[in-house]
């Protein structure tokens, strides 16, 4: 299930990131070639050492783009908190120091706070507890 989670996530990533390709050069356009072979470089950054489950996910991730892309798109990895701490890492995305990162739902409560039922999500008995709970 873990495995088939992981799949479904960078899969949907990788699809995000096709749309977000720049588009095909037009024939006898000479900048929109040389824009084609600029290579795009992202960055992702996760607190979880090597060997962790979210570790794992950025490496398949790098991975699956940078073989999908043919190599245009090179995705730059850190790991272990080695670029930004956890509780710099909203901060850096919002800044654009950095592209990817794996926040846990309560870090996103600060600046979208309804996300903040994703985070309890072991409290309620069935989505119809949930709703009744959260809703009144």
């Amino acid at each position: 299930m873990k495995k088939m989670t992981v799949i479904a996530l960078l899969l949907f990533l990788v699809v995000s990131m096709t749309a977000c390709a720049p588009d095909t050069p037009v024939d006898g356009d000479s900048t929109s070639e040389s824009a084609a072979d600029e290579k795009i470089k992202l960055v992702f950054s996760v607190n979880a050492v090597p060997g962790d489950a979210h570790h794992y996910a950025m490496m398949k991730f790098e991975e699956v783009v940078e073989a999908k892309s043919n190599g245009l798109i090179e995705v730059e990895t850190h790991h272990s908190g080695s670029l930004f701490k956890q509780d710099q890492e909203l901060a850096a995305v919002k800044s654009g120091q950095v592209d990817f990162v794996y926040l846990s739902a309560p870090w996103l409560t600060e600046g979208s706070p309804w996300i903040s039922m994703f985070t309890a999500g072991y409290m309620f008995r069935s989505y119809e507890h949930m709703t009744n709970v959260l809703n009144g």
